[in-house]
């Protein structure tokens, strides 16, 4: 994606940008009011008009405040839980989560309504005909309130919950994964061996590769007659003066291609989800690990992710057969996903983590072995070799010679 769009996807999901949003439109609508009252019947002013709105609004206000509190209390709850139970990293689906963040903003925006409507009733900014409008607003805004806390009691529920933390760690595994299917080699076409020739334009910063933005590397390429292979991925370490792309063919100075190239990558402190499925991969091998420790010692949440782990796989090879590759930007090359590195980062590591328990070994080959029974080939190749290896460790890790025989026994499906 564009790098505009990237920081502006990246600035959306801050809780403070949904806070201030609802906030503001909140501000608004209290103050707004004033601007229907023509549009008001005088007998209905007459009836809703008086000082009931006054009641209605203080005690909204006391109780959005308690309300507010206690959610970012639940929110930060939660948050902690996830750090200390399964991983840090997944604890970003906590901050998040969409739910959550439009609860607090909800919450936020309606204490905001009724401050401000008090203080505008209080300084008698409102006729008969605003405070009907004003009492009709309110109303509304107690549905939405209401409606907003029943689902955000449902949602605190299961918020830390290690199966609801690890669905959302694989859908955005699989996001990620369909992603770079519907724009395989970057938009551009596979690049091979990098070319001897050309011009290697190298990072002027450190951090993780975060986002590429392909057109702006078309446009370079254009105009400088060139074609651009991307040596570096996303969610690859940088640092300064390592390589991130090779020019070829072009006309321009070596000086030009330098001082524009590396704006085309946004780089950051931490790994991003967006264009790396293999960090939303690590989150999931990490939760299992976490489980697997002997100061947790819980396989059945290692088992789940191993069952996460699949589906993953699985619906990335089913988008690899169905979406055929297409070339948007021609003057590009770049590397396709490492299906193999995927399997070993994933369904490899969770083997390698769960080698000394019997249900994880074998919840492991049983998933090895289903991947590689439906598929031939070099990936085919890579998971038998994956699911040899988990062999071997779980023959090593194992003492009970049954649960070894287990292993085997699932291995040999």
């Amino acid at each position: 994606m564009s790098n505009w769009w990237f920081w502006l996807v990246q600035f959306s999901r801050r809780l403070m940008v949904r806070a201030s949003a609802y906030g503001l439109f909140a501000v608004g609508a209290a103050l707004a009011a004033v601007w229907f009252a023509p549009f008001v019947p005088r007998e209905l002013s007459e009836r809703l008009g008086g000082e009931a709105v006054e009641g209605i609004l203080t005690a909204l206000a006391s109780s959005m405040l308690a309300v507010s509190t206690f959610s970012l209390s639940a929110m930060v709850v939660a948050y902690t839980a996830a750090s200390a139970q399964m991983t840090p990293r997944a604890a970003s689906f906590v901050t998040n989560d969409g739910a959550t963040q439009r609860a607090l903003a909800t919450f936020v925006g309606a204490f905001l309504f009724t401050v401000v409507a008090l203080v505008a009733l209080g300084a008698n900014y409102y006729g008969a005909e605003g405070r009907t409008i004003l009492f009709l607003s309110t109303l509304v805004m107690v549905i939405i309130v209401a409606v907003t806390l029943i689902g955000w009691i449902d949602r605190l529920a299961r918020l830390a919950q290690h199966g609801h933390v690890l669905t959302e760690v694989e859908e955005v595994a699989r996001k990620a994964l369909r992603s770079r299917c519907e724009r395989r080699f970057m938009g551009g076409s596979e690049l091979g061996e990098i070319s001897v020739e050309g011009v290697r334009v190298t990072a002027i910063g450190t951090g993780y590769v975060a986002n590429i933005d392909p057109s702006k590397l078309q446009k370079l390429a254009e105009r400088v007659g060139g074609t651009i292979e991307i040596m570096a991925d996303p969610g690859d370490f940088i640092v300064i003066g390592a390589p991130l792309l090779n020019l070829v063919g072009a006309s321009a100075t070596d000086d030009a291609v330098r001082n524009e190239a590396p704006a085309a990558f946004t780089f950051q402190d931490a790994r991003t989800f967006e264009q790396d499925p293999f960090y939303a991969v690590q989150v999931l091998v990490e939760i299992a690990a976490r489980a697997l420790s002997p100061g947790v010692n819980d396989p059945g949440t290692a088992i789940l992710v191993v069952d996460s782990c699949y589906r993953v796989l699985e619906d990335w090879l089913r988008e690899e057969n169905a979406l055929a590759p297409t070339c948007a930007f021609d003057r590009l090359r770049a590397r396709h996903l490492d299906g193999c590195a995927l399997v070993e980062h994933s369904l490899g590591e969770v083997a390698r983590y769960g080698a000394k328990d019997v249900a994880v070994a074998v919840r492991a080959q049983t998933a090895l072995a289903t991947l590689a029974a439906s598929n031939t080939g070099a990936f085919g190749a890579c998971v038998r070799k994956q699911a040899a290896i988990a062999l071997a460790r779980a023959e090593q890790g194992l003492e009970f010679e049954a649960d070894r025989e287990r292993v085997r026994a699932a291995a040999r499906g």
